[in-house]
């Protein structure tokens, strides 16, 4: 006799009951695309076009001294040629 196990349920596994829908349809596995990732070879770039600056009220200059996604300190680092890796 066969069993097919489709994942862990709350009637095969120690999940609360709460963790699945009563009344939700199971999902169908994906299928795998022919398609990369990403920007697909050959399609045209959509960008948002600049203002020129002689049409600005206000052009400021910003230097960004810690990256917005960890908080890490940017610097002049005494490390050689290459910078360390950050790990955020």
């Amino acid at each position: 006799m066969k069993r097919q196990i489709k994942g862990k349920t709350p009637q095969n596994s120690s999940l609360p009951p709460r963790s699945q829908h009563p009344h939700a349809r199971p999902q169908l596995p994906r299928r795998k695309s022919k398609k990369r990732r990403g920007g697909q070879a050959g399609h045209e770039k959509h960008e948002r076009a600049l203002i020129p600056t002689n049409e600005c009220d206000e052009v400021e200059t910003v230097k960004v001294t810690v990256p917005s996604h960890c908080r890490h300190q940017l610097g002049r680092q005494k490390h050689g040629s290459r910078p360390p890796r950050m790990r955020c």
